[in-house]
């Protein structure tokens, strides 16, 4: 179960976190942490990642509502500014990031979004998914 905690846990933190391995010599570093588990089949590796994102899954389900409910908002919000003459206007609306708690996405794409972020989400690839890291 470690093999799965360690790299979620991991994820939690926000980005830019260092662990200080050495104070005197100012030897920090980033708490990345890759793990693989493998087992034969039939070994319950699903049943336990299962456990363990369950709650990272659930996370996710609620950011995502939170950020369409922001990203409606923002829309509105930017139209409302750009109708508002120039001088007349504030500060321009910002456009709201996702949260990632969780991704299966190893994708480019799915990478380069959750470098915006001010958490890493934590990835999993099962062996169907055909990923490699």
């Amino acid at each position: 179960m470690l093999v799965t905690l360690l790299p979620v846990a991991a994820s939690l933190l926000r980005v830019g976190t260092e662990l200080e391995i050495d104070a005197g010599m100012g030897f920090s570093v980033p708490p990345i942490v890759f793990t693989g588990l493998v087992a034969p089949s039939g070994s319950k590796k699903s049943p336990i990642q299962r456990q363990i994102l369950g709650p990272l899954s659930l996370l996710q389900a609620e950011a995502d509502q939170e950020y369409e409910y922001a990203a409606s908002e923002y829309e509105v919000d930017l139209r409302d500014w750009e109708q508002t003459k120039v001088e007349d206007r504030g500060i321009r609306p910002r456009k709201p990031m996702p949260r990632e708690y969780h991704t299966s996405d190893a994708t480019r794409e799915a990478i380069v979004l959750s470098e915006h972020a001010s958490r890493t989400p934590a990835f999993s690839l099962n062996s169907q998914s055909g990923g490699f890291w």
